[in-house]
């Protein structure tokens, strides 16, 4: 039977497992189908990579939520003398107030998907925090060398610690927050920021903080979960 819980004003759908009363446990059917790709993907022979096709693999589309106006803009940094998109989301009925800000960072390999694939999210999330909520278009690789994406968000930061009064932030709360590989930039620019300006929040997704990629990596039993 599904259940369903109020989860910060979202009604969620919980579904149990169909032959198994316990609760909190992975379901093996899940367990056994991972395991049945993880050993596909061993076997298929090696292809040659295309980033056109893995990006257009990342795109993705997200619903509308949000049950409050959220007031919608952008506008363009300078990094390493390219111009870079920043989306601009706030709840309608807070404009006129100095806010904290988190600065999202999407994921996508480091070279895939796209900020605009991230709206909706970002909408929720300055809707459900009261935060101004910037969304940044980062450079991708590999037309954008490493440490190009990172710089882009040190850049981002330092703008809205140094713009602060006019972009209505306060600058001793800014955020950082991303996904996989936007959860690696954003802990990266944490740490490699040269300025002055200050991150006082992470909010690291599954993060990818370390590039290993053994053999073993997927090896796991039921019990792990």
């Amino acid at each position: 039977d599904d259940t369903h819980a109020d989860i910060g004003g979202l009604a969620i759908g919980i579904k149990g497992l169909p032959d198994d009363d316990r609760e909190g446990v992975l379901d093996k059917r899940e367990f056994f189908i991972r395991n049945a790709i993880y050993a596909f993907q061993k076997m298929a022979p090696a292809q040659g990579f295309n980033v056109e096709m893995m990006r257009a693999a990342t795109k993705t589309q997200c619903l509308d939520v949000c049950k409050d106006e959220v007031k919608d803009s952008s506008f363009e940094i300078s990094s390493d003398g390219r111009l870079v998109t920043v989306y601009r989301y706030e709840r309608a009925d807070s404009v006129n107030e100095v806010r904290p800000v988190m600065i999202y960072i999407h994921s996508g390999s480091f070279m895939a998907s796209a900020a605009k694939y991230y709206e909706q999210p970002c909408r929720l999330t300055a809707e459900q925090t009261g935060c101004v909520v910037l969304n940044i278009e980062y450079g991708l690789a590999p037309e954008n060398r490493y440490p190009a994406a990172i710089n882009d968000v040190i850049s981002l930061v330092n703008y809205v610690y140094e713009n602060a009064a006019e972009l209505g932030i306060d600058r001793e709360k800014i955020g950082l927050f991303g996904d996989s590989a936007g959860a690696n930039l954003a802990l990266a620019a944490f740490i490699d920021n040269k300025s002055a300006a200050k991150v006082s929040y992470l909010g690291l997704y599954y993060p990818c903080v370390d590039l290993y990629a053994g053999d073993g990596l997927y090896e796991w039993n039921e019990s792990d979960y």
